[in-house]
């Protein structure tokens, strides 16, 4: 019996495209934290209580973004740009402000001011918004 190199790939291939589809899920994971947070900021939806562990979850995801990226996970169903891996000193630098962005939004959410909540909130909606310009395919 041989065995191809296409045996081989399999496998491989599987376990990339199982690093995209967490990619996915802890994205839409930090998605519903934000989409949390501004609802109970604003008012609409969800007791103060927990804004706390959204705002954990997010500063959580934070420091897990940079492993999300693994070579390898940038073909098949992902709208990640290439430029992440032909220029990951770039993509470091957004990451970083990312972290730094939801940093503030713990410091805020202890204060338990919701106008400062709402505020630091927008600049990390703003730092996902540069990343996704930047690195992420226009849907």
């Amino acid at each position: 019996m041989s065995i191809t190199a296409g045996t081989f790939q399999a496998p491989a291939l599987a376990a990339e495209e199982d690093d995209i589809k967490y990619r996915k899920n802890v994205m839409k994971a930090l998605g519903g934290h934000m989409g949390s947070v501004a609802s109970i900021v604003g008012g609409k939806a969800g007791p103060a209580a927990h804004l706390p562990g959204h705002v954990a979850a997010i500063v959580d995801i934070s420091m897990m973004t940079k492993d999300l990226f693994p070579e390898g996970s940038d073909f098949g169903e992902t709208t990640a740009l290439p430029k992440i891996w032909e220029d990951p000193g770039a993509f470091t630098r957004e990451l970083r402000m990312f972290e730094a962005a939801a940093a503030t939004l713990g410091q805020a959410a202890g204060s338990g001011d919701m106008a400062a909540i709402g505020a630091a909130l927008g600049e990390l909606g703003k730092s996902c918004k540069s990343c996704h310009e930047n690195f992420r395919q226009k849907k």
